[in-house]
């Protein structure tokens, strides 16, 4: 049979894809065999991919990698039975794997969650691969992307909620939090050498620099120390 112009079976799994209705991998095989042509880039930006778990959600292009982190469920890894189609997902932008603008855009995502208690696990377990992937990459550039994450709720609290990286403290000497109230407490997060550097790019401070220990005297004369944030 003769296959339709490739413009055709673009429009069809864009429309397809807007109604949530699924496709054939048929439809794949052929964009594959058509990759070169530019009718191909009206994919990419758009919500093309059945990809999810379940079969029931079409994603965009760049929420969908072949290897790296998952961020918790909030990104799609590609198995290897889909390589056959690799030219199709190369032509519209589908990566080799997340890079720190993606790391990013999962946190964006994050902070637009109308939450202010603990986030669930899946949630936590994405931003930690987010800050984790920031952090390996950190050495390959100036760290300007992540200060763009400084006053968005983009970190986890010291109960798991939600809360600007500005605000956080790292706990760099243990027990020294000890001699704070819960309101500091929360906000002083434990050392995680695999994250720690990108959550300081991103305005995170370390506890012991913005601590200052003060001599205060009692009524009897005696000095006695105590804490205070800088």
């Amino acid at each position: 049979p003769v296959r339709p112009p490739v413009r055709l079976i673009v429009d069809h799994l864009l429309a397809c894809a807007e109604h949530g209705v699924p496709v054939n991998k048929q439809v794949w095989e052929a964009l594959s065999q058509g990759a070169a042509d530019p009718a191909l880039q009206k994919h990419r930006d758009k919500e093309c991919l059945l990809v999810d778990g379940d079969g029931s959600r079409y994603r965009r292009p760049e929420e969908v990698f072949w290897n790296g982190p998952d961020f918790g469920g909030l990104r799609v890894l590609l198995g290897s039975e889909l390589s056959r189609y690799r030219p199709f997902f190369d032509a519209i932008g589908v990566k080799e794997q997340p890079d720190t603008d993606d790391a990013i855009g999962v946190l964006h995502e994050v902070a637009a969650l109308e939450t202010t208690g603990p986030v669930p696990d899946e949630v936590r377990e994405g931003i930690h691969e987010a800050w984790v992937l920031m952090s390996s990459l950190a050495p390959e550039d100036d760290g300007q992307q992540i200060r763009v994450l400084s006053e968005e709720r983009t970190a986890l609290d010291r109960e798991g909620a939600l809360c600007e990286p500005s605000r956080l403290f790292i706990e760099d000497r243990p027990r020294l939090v000890d001699k704070f109230g819960e309101d500091i407490r929360r906000r002083v997060i434990g050392f995680d050498p695999a994250s720690v550097r990108a959550l300081r790019v991103a305005g995170a401070r370390d506890f012991s620099q913005v601590v200052s220990v003060l001599r205060l005297h009692g009524a009897n004369g005696d000095a006695r120390p105590a804490t205070a944030l800088e």
